[in-house]
């Protein structure tokens, strides 16, 4: 699946981490450089990871890590991540990944969409 970001066209990849290692560490990542958003396509619930009990639906974690993801391709694009650190982003990201369903709903109640 390709999607625009700010006139740039990034590739959603759903992989495995015998084909993207760094998948081995997180359930996915954004490069800026190949302009790809890789997320993994079967997660393994980590015993080590609180997000894996306190998000029981599969689906529902992955669609934060691919809005996560996709979050950091707009920092990126944007221009932000010039003059950011990566602790910035992580905070910026985690921020709207979990609340952008939220405002999305408050704008479709307030008809400003």
């Amino acid at each position: 699946m390709i999607i625009n970001i700010l006139g740039t066209e990034y590739t959603i990849i759903r992989s495995t981490a015998k084909k993207h290692p760094l998948l081995n560490e997180t359930d996915g990542f954004m490069d800026e450089s190949t302009k790809e958003i890789v997320i993994i396509k079967n997660r393994k619930p980590s015993p080590g990871n609180s997000e894996y009990h306190l998000m029981a639906n599969e689906k529902a974690v992955l669609d934060r890590t691919l809005r996560h993801e996709i979050i950091h391709a707009f920092i990126a694009e944007s221009g932000l991540s010039k003059s950011s650190t990566q602790w910035d982003e992580e905070i910026i990201a985690s921020f709207f990944d979990l609340q952008i369903p939220k405002m999305l709903k408050a704008f479709q109640e307030a008809d400003c969409i």
